[in-house]
């Protein structure tokens, strides 16, 4: 049931119902018939509903429910012809271009041959539903029909539940079971690699408990190398390769014995190292292949271990962790957690008998538990609503789960609104635990016309398919992707399991060449991963095709043809994905896809994008980033006029044809590459901008081409739904201003005769007002912006409503530039990035306000929360101006990096004290920076880096963490009292620069200011013992220093944590004072 009946049909119906009711319907000379049809979807429209809801209980209706669904199906494809068609038609009667019907070019057929075969089709449609009505009397039983209504709904803003999806609670069983094990693989051992297990059955909560220890900081800090891999589906080469790449390492050619690669592995893991298999059923994996490798490396480590299977564990001598279902009490906690964000037992007292009845019925799974969380979430805190949810028939074992499926993720998909449970079973067409792409995801679900926007709401369908993707993951039925934010997936097997089960009817998996050979006569979905062969041509047989609705590659790099039959065939598809295959080509049947609305062509090898194209009237998007062997598109392609995203970033080609401006849909357009001005007759202008009024996405490339014009165009100023822009010009080759002045004044002397240069022309500066962007613009990048002076828009001083809504902007390698814009204007900026503008010298008052006349600074910067300054080879100044007290400027800036600034020589007095908010400061390859000081509100990390002249750190009362990378010349570190964890790094040149200091080389200590901190923390009365971590990257005699009976043991033992290790990793010294750990792999004679 990969469509929903109730979604499904009350969208098809309001779209039919509109096709009845137009100017096309009634030139088709079909309106009697068509409203006869709508008749008969209203009538059938509840009864559909209900039999579905009930499918599991009562299996005798399948056959009933599979045939309504395979005539919804052919309305779908009824309507899109219909209006194809009936637009034909109206472009005959009124030859005026209209964007919905401008395909005259596009018919193959006389519309009288149309007109009869739709007349045709409506009625077979209807005549079908006629017998499903008939016969659903005796299969839905009558005490069926009218007992539940059609449920409605929205998606439910997860923000005003405060959901942090970066923090999701666990369980405290889990947690105090993760610190177990955490503190299990702490301790020291004789063993180089110990090997740890986590056992229990499928939902119970292991990989969750693996994942509490993979990311517990203790872990991270004392396990440089982390490496997690999913050991399920892999052969040993696969298995030796994901290793090797999580290490860091080079797992080599594709063509790699075994053999290299295990002597790969054993070069890679260079220190300390935790290595987690996820999905373990053979114990094989590690005596017959792991066990070698790893144990010969120069690095100890640990091995933890997941599986089902506790004989696994045993064969393999690992220490064993069961997982347990949780209790009562702990499962109670997490439920209130999962629906409040806390636990408060007074608070939701009166809850807590309905509630534990629940978490009793989720049979102490943590996965059923935090499903069933999320869907409380969404009710009222009441008793008498959990006590509904509680008498729900669907717990019952009347529906015919398969056992591994606990009900309550059955309860917690069938609360679910219509258009979400079609939305979450789309999901599972991806294979287990892979990433999905959101941006994607959701043009997959409006293609297959799984969402629609609710009559009367002011909203695109992308935004509404991005709240149903909140929606699902507020509720637990997907995870962001803890690898990155961008991306998605179900999170739990079982989940999965139950998707998968709901949708067996109509969708199809197949993995690494295999063919259907189930019965499934009308399969609407195929997904196909790791497909082995060259070519796509015949996974099913080619009736099966004729229904499918998507096709899917994923993993399958090696696939270069696609078969001309299938698309032939495949006359239905609406969601073409051939994205990161070595497709070259398309097939001519092409054409033939007019009800095809998503085409994905990323990373292909396709070098020529066919004239067919154009056939293709109902695309919604086409995905072409990173063809970098495409170099032009066919002028076809302007005739795309349902196109909403176009994605061109990354490819060869010179230019976007000319007729853009007809795709007046568009409102995602990633890659609009700029002709050149010379050419009139090929390549797009940027006027052509003016149509595509819809933009919100709009990246654009080659600007150098635009030629200036003095007409007052602006073509991005009222695009009122635009919110991302990026402008990109092609680098260039700045000429310093040095040079320039330099040149304009050699034009006197006693041999300018002889030998006078010519003098250069001043290129005049442009202000490239017609890229002036809309006020709701919210993120805007400039990149190798070529002009000596931003852009008039960016320095005038209405900022404040000129760009009102600025939330992210970035200037990226804008080398020209002399001066800074007056940023701290924007009311709304939070994230600010400048880099590489090697021309500025000074950043001053000019830089909060256009009114830098004014003796006291006006606030400035009220929201910024992070700001990076990158690559400013001129920078040498940083002020906030002559001010007499300290300014009201960055009052939550969060995040500070300086990096590659080499003149600047201080930063802005009163900066520390100002940003009261900062929690972070990066400071690296600042070369001029004598001092850090008065930073009194710095609490979590400082982290400095090759700052050659640094000589003082000083006045950082609340920090935390310290880093310092090669800083040679620091001598005086004072008034860090709060310090928690020091980290140095001594590369070979600042260790030689302190033997030089020291003058007797044999003699190993650390600087003067460590040994004052160390007393400080750990000596007299007065001792604050704040300091708890020491970490020490150096030379081998360096370290040997740290080490018991070493020159620096005595300072060494008093910290709680320390872990040093040499430059090259290949030795190591841990010690832990509370647990009593000492382990290195340097002997005292070495």
């Amino acid at each position: 049931m990969a469509i929903v009946l109730e979604a499904f049909l009350r969208r098809l119906t309001a779209s039919f119902e509109e096709f009845v009711n137009s100017d096309a319907c009634l030139m088709l000379g079909v309106r009697e018939d068509a409203q006869k049809l709508l008749k008969t979807m209203l009538r059938i429209y509840e009864i559909g509903i209900i039999g579905e809801r009930n499918q599991l209980k009562h299996p005798q209706i399948d056959l009933w429910i599979s045939e309504l669904k395979d005539a919804v199906y052919d309305i779908d494809d009824l309507v899109d012809i219909c209006v194809i068609e009936g637009g034909k038609i109206l472009l005959e009667d009124h030859p005026t271009p209209s964007p919905k019907c401008s395909f005259k070019i596009l018919s193959c057929f006389k519309c009288a041959k149309y007109r009869h075969e739709i007349v045709y089709k409506i009625r077979e449609i209807n005549n079908r539903l006629k017998e499903l009505e008939e016969a659903s009397l005796s299969a839905i039983a009558a005490d069926l029909l009218g007992s539940a209504s059609p449920s409605k709904g929205t998606p439910v803003n997860f923000e005003d539940f405060g959901l942090d999806l970066g923090d999701l609670p666990v369980g405290r069983q889990i947690e105090k079971a993760a610190n177990g094990l955490v503190q299990s693989m702490l301790k020291g051992s004789k063993k180089k690699v110990e090997l740890f297990g986590v056992v229990g059955m499928a939902a119970i909560g292991k990989t969750t408990l693996a994942r509490m220890v993979y990311n517990d900081v203790i872990i991270q800090e004392n396990f440089p190398i982390r490496i997690w891999v999913s050991a399920k589906n892999l052969s040993e080469r696969d298995l030796l390769k994901e290793i090797i790449k999580g290490a860091g390492g080079d797992p080599g050619e594709e063509s790699a014995t075994k053999e290299e690669l295990v002597a790969s592995l054993g070069s890679s893991l260079t220190k300390r190292f935790l290595v987690v298999l996820d999905d373990v059923y053979k114990p094989g994996i590690w005596e017959t292949l792991l066990k070698v490798p790893l144990g010969d490396g120069v690095a100890r480590g640990r091995v933890l271990i997941i599986s089902r299977d506790v004989n696994v564990m045993k064969e393999m001598n690992t220490t064993i962790h069961q997982v347990e279902r949780m209790d009562a009490i702990d499962g109670f906690e997490l439920l209130c957690t999962e629906i409040f964000g806390y636990f408060d037992e007074d608070e939701i007292g009166l809850l807590k008998e309905v509630g534990v009845k629940i978490v009793e019925k989720c049979e102490g799974l943590p996965i059923a538990i935090k499903a069933v969380g999320g869907m409380l979430r969404t009710k009222e805190r009441s008793e008498a609503e959990w006590e509904k949810v509680l008498e729900r028939d669907s717990w019952s074992s009347l529906y015919q789960l398969p056992e591994e499926i606990p009900a309550a993720l059955y309860v917690s998909y069938e609360d679910l609104p219509a258009y979400l449970k079609q939305c979450f079973l789309y999901c599972s067409l991806y294979p287990e635990d892979y990433p999905i792409n959101r941006f994607h995801l959701i043009r997959h679900w409006i293609a297959e016309g799984l969402v629609t926007v609710p009559n009367g709401d002011a909203i695109s369908i992308e935004d509404y398919a991005e709240e149903c993707y909140q929606e699902l993951i507020g509720r637990n039925m997907l995870q962001i992707s803890p690898h990155n934010c961008h991306y998605c997936l179900i999170p739990h097997g079982v989940l999965r399991t139950l998707a998968r089960f709901l949708i067996t009817d109509e969708s199809v998996f197949l993995e690494g060449g295999q063919r259907l050979i189930v019965t499934l006569l009308k399969p609407k979905r195929l997904a196909l991963s790791n497909v082995e062969k060259n070519s796509l041509d015949d996974p099913i047989s080619m009736k099966q095709q004729r229904c499918l609705r998507t096709i899917l590659l994923i993993n399958s790099p090696n696939v270069r043809l696609i078969d001309e039959v299938l698309l032939q065939t495949a006359t239905s598809l609406r969601i073409l994905d051939l994205s990161n295959t070595g497709i070259e080509t398309l097939p001519p049947s092409i054409a033939n896809l007019t009800h095809l609305r998503y085409l994905n062509l990323d990373r292909t090898k396709i070098t020529d994008l066919s004239t067919l194209i154009g056939y293709l009237i109902n695309l919604q998007t086409l995905s072409l980033r990173d063809c970098q062997s495409l170099h032009k598109l066919p002028k076809t392609i302007n005739l795309l006029y349902e196109l909403r995203c176009l994605c061109l970033k990354g490819t060869a080609i010179t230019h976007a044809p000319k007729g853009i401006r007809n795709l007046t849909k568009l409102n995602h357009f990633d890659g609009f590459v700029l002709g050149d001005a010379t050419d009139k007759t090929e390549g797009c202008t940027l006027d052509e901008l003016h149509s595509l009024s819809e933009l919100r996405y709009l990246h654009m490339e080659n600007l150098e081409r635009v030629k200036e014009t003095k007409s007052g165009s602006f073509p991005l100023k009222n695009k009122a739904s635009l919110r991302d822009v990026y402008l990109c010009w092609q680098p260039h080759e700045p000429v310093p201003v040095e040079e320039e002045n330099q040149a304009e004044g050699e034009q006197e002397g006693e041999n300018s005769v002889l030998v006078q240069k010519d003098k250069p022309v001043k290129k005049p500066v442009r202000d490239w007002r017609e890229l002036s962007p809309s006020p709701s613009v919210e993120k805007l990048v400039l990149k190798h912006y070529p002009e000596q002076e931003f852009p008039t828009w960016l320095m005038t001083s209405n900022l404040p409503t000129s760009l009102l809504n600025l939330v992210y902007l970035d200037l990226f390698v804008c080398p020209s530039c002399t001066q800074i814009p007056p940023l701290g204007l924007l009311p709304q900026l939070k994230l600010l990035r400048i880099s590489g503008a090697d021309s500025i010298k000074t950043i001053g008052p000019e830089f909060l306000s256009t009114d830098t006349s004014s003796s006291t600074t006006l606030p400035a910067f009220e929201k910024l929360e992070s700001l990076s300054i990158k690559q400013m080879a001129s920078l040498e100044e940083w002020t906030f101006g002559s001010t007499e007290t300290t300014p009201e400027i960055f009052p939550n800036l969060r995040s500070l990096e300086i990096i590659n600034c080499p003149k600047l020589k201080s930063l802005p007095k009163g900066l520390g004290t100002a940003a009261t908010s900062l929690r972070s400061l990066h400071i690296e390859s600042a070369h001029s920076l004598t001092e850090i000081r008065n930073f009194p509100h710095l609490t979590n990390d400082l982290v400095i880096k090759d700052n050659k002249g640094l000589l003082r750190l000083s006045d950082l009362g609340s920090l935390k963490s310290l880093t310092i990378d090669d800083c040679q010349k620091l001598k005086h570190v004072n008034n860090l009292t709060a310090l928690q964890r020091l980290s140095l790094v001594y590369p070979p040149s600042t260790e030689t620069f302190y033997f030089e200091e020291l003058i007797i080389f044999w003699s190993i200590e650390f600087p003067r200011w460590l040994s004052n901190m160390m007393r400080q923390h750990y000596v007299g009365p007065n001792a604050t013992h704040n300091l708890k971590r020491f970490e020490l990257t150096c030379s081998l005699p360096l370290l040997k220093s740290c080490m018991d009976g070493g020159k620096n043991w005595q300072a060494v033992q008093q910290i709680p944590e320390v872990r040093a290790t040499t430059c090259d990793g290949k030795a190591y010294l841990w010690y832990s004072k509370n647990r009593r750990i000492y382990e290195t792999n340097v002997g005292s004679d070495e």
